[in-house]
């Protein structure tokens, strides 16, 4: 018995390109969600130390362009992992 079945490696090859999107995807929502976590406690610390709200506007800007960066990979992640699922059942 092989450990790996030459048909499945048959049947893959319609979603290879939309699995490594997928995998990119997912590596770039985990770096972003990182770099939220990081811009959320300078937020945080600064807004506890007393810092007013227009030397944060910066950071807050930035944390909306993350927001919104994560919000499109997420979108991207999923459309192509229907769409790699689509294609494997097709």
């Amino acid at each position: 018995m092989k450990p790996l079945d030459p048909r499945l490696l048959r049947y893959s090859a319609a979603a290879r390109g939309y699995l490594a999107v997928t995998v990119g995807l997912g590596l770039a929502a985990t770096g972003l969600i990182l770099i939220q976590a990081s811009l959320l406690a300078h937020v945080l610390a600064s807004a506890a130390t007393g810092t007013g709200g227009t030397v944060l506007a910066g950071t807050l800007v930035a944390l909306l362009a993350v927001l919104l960066a994560r919000a499109a990979a997420s979108y991207g992640f999923e459309t192509t992992a229907l769409r790699a699922a689509a294609a494997v059942k097709s």
